[in-house]
């Protein structure tokens, strides 16, 4: 097993012939900060941030899970009618 941080975690298993390695660290969905895509600073010190983007980033992701419940409920509604 080594552990080098938080996200680089491994350990090897090893029998006979058969070498598996697992990467146990931690996996983050965001590696950057919000604040690095901040367009500006307002005088009074609020970070300005793109709206427009992140709505985009926001739709694109509620796309995705909805056509894949589109997905998973046609299959079912198939299932149903067999």
């Amino acid at each position: 097993m080594t552990f080098q941080d938080r996200q680089n975690i491994t350990a090897t298993f090893n029998c006979e012939d058969v070498t598996k390695t697992f990467e146990c660290g931690e996996r983050l969905r965001r590696t950057e900060r919000y604040t690095e895509k901040a367009t500006g600073r307002l005088p009074n010190g609020k970070v300005e941030l793109d709206v427009e983007s992140i709505r985009q980033a926001t739709c694109k992701v509620m796309y995705c899970r909805f056509m894949a419940w589109i997905r998973v409920k046609g299959k079912l509604d198939v299932e149903s009618r067999d």
